[in-house]
């Protein structure tokens, strides 16, 4: 009976120690997940602001800009296959923001 008892103690721990390295796990994705959203939204604002400045005059037609500027599509375009990944700040938002019109 004592050992039954001492075996539940454990199990009781480690289910505890278990439960706190989830949420601490789950806090670090979801962390990560805010930081590549917002990569991907700097990438193309710069993405955008090269754009504008190669259609400048000035500029207009220099191969190192477009050059840049496809640079920086393959990067986006890299970038999200990533964010595909760790988007989970959007669809909990979608998920809230659908349980709040209900």
């Amino acid at each position: 009976m004592s050992l039954l008892i001492f075996f539940l103690i454990i199990s009781l721990i480690l289910n505890g120690v278990l439960l706190w390295y989830i949420r601490k796990m789950l806090g670090k994705l979801l962390s990560v997940s805010d930081n590549m959203g917002n990569l991907v939204e700097d990438l193309a604002s710069y993405q955008n602001h090269l754009q504008q400045l190669y259609e400048m005059e000035m500029y207009y037609g220099e191969p190192s800009i477009k050059n840049l500027i496809v640079h920086s599509r393959q990067i986006i375009e890299h970038v999200k296959e990533f964010n595909g990944v760790y988007n989970l700040t959007e669809e909990r938002m979608d998920e809230v923001e659908e349980t709040n019109l209900d």
